[in-house]
């Protein structure tokens, strides 16, 4: 278990929209409504060495969280056909969360209700209460703006009051992190993008009815 904690935000210069297509699992109905979607649940590629997306298990109740409690007119979509649908079961104190892509305008309640589902996890199960917690949220000011990358990696605990800091920057595609302390900033030139990390607190030591596939590693 990772005993501190990291938050990296990495700008980048392609759209959201592009990274968005360039999901092989979407057939043209499907690009069409995920790209009018202000919310998209993304699948990982690749694990242990095989070229395959799946999403983490428990990514049928998240999308259901977030279906029912975003506004009305919010549209929700998973970028996966129900039937290319598989999810990866990985083992230890470790919850890891689909990646969710969102427009800046609805940021606040996407971070909201991933450390509520994060919450419920931990209440309806003791052993996680010390889980570290990995998340990626992307987020753009429209589907066509380029995007920001927010990783998290850290205590459950910490979740809620760390993504708390990060906000959309109003009227542009900024997004900013207000940490405890000086956040480093590195630049990465072979990828034309701007990395920034934080490791503030690591001094503390401390809607798919169908069934999935499961894969365990």
């Amino acid at each position: 278990m990772t005993s501190g904690l990291q938050i990296i935000l990495t700008k980048s210069s392609e759209e959201l929209a592009s990274l968005i297509a360039s999901y092989p699992v979407l057939d043209d109905a499907l690009q069409s409504a995920v790209r009018s979607a202000a919310v998209v649940l993304l699948p990982s590629t690749g694990h242990a060495g095989a070229e395959v997306s799946y999403f983490p298990s428990d990514t049928p109740a998240l999308l259901q969280l977030l279906q029912q409690e975003l506004p009305e007119g919010v549209r929700v979509e998973a970028a996966v056909d129900e039937d290319a649908y598989q999810e990866l079961a990985l083992h230890g104190i470790v919850m890891t969360l689909a990646t969710v892509a969102c427009t800046s305008v609805v940021l606040p309640i996407v971070k909201d209700l991933l450390a509520k589902f994060i919450e419920r996890k931990i209440s309806k199960k003791e052993t996680l209460k010390g889980a570290t917690v990995r998340a990626k949220i992307i987020v753009a000011k429209t589907m066509t703006s380029c995007y920001t990358e927010i990783s998290y990696e850290g205590p459950a605990a910490e979740f809620r009051k760390t993504l708390d800091r990060v906000d959309a920057k109003a009227g542009s595609d900024e997004i900013i992190y207000t940490p405890p302390t000086l956040i480093e900033v590195r630049r990465d030139e072979a990828q034309g993008s701007t990395s920034r990390s934080s490791s503030a607190l690591e001094g503390l030591k401390s809607s798919s009815e169908q069934a999935p596939k499961h894969h365990t590693d």
